[in-house]
């Protein structure tokens, strides 16, 4: 199991309106591997903010760090640091 920062969404500042929904997710560690094409499970265990549209990718970008940030702190909190031990997700 690895910690992530999850986007479930249209990608509203990159994609045209109307776009697909995707499940985009970005590791909390460092990872040389390459996901493209595989299936993953994805457990949820948390909400930051609704999808927002930016007014291009430098802000987007930041926001994003600032998502990072907030979900990797909350990912050492209870309840969601209790996961990983989570008979379920074992």
């Amino acid at each position: 199991m690895h910690k992530a920062v999850v986007n479930v969404g249209r990608r509203l500042t990159v994609d045209a309106a109307g776009a697909a929904v995707t499940v985009e997710a970005h590791l909390l560690h460092a990872f040389a591997g390459d996901f493209y094409g595989r299936r993953l499970a994805v457990v949820l265990s948390g909400y930051v903010r609704p999808e927002l549209r930016f007014g291009g990718l430098p802000e987007l970008v930041a926001r994003i760090r600032t998502d990072v940030g907030l979900a990797a702190a909350a990912l050492e909190q209870p309840p969601h640091a209790g996961l990983r031990s989570h008979a379920f997700l074992g």
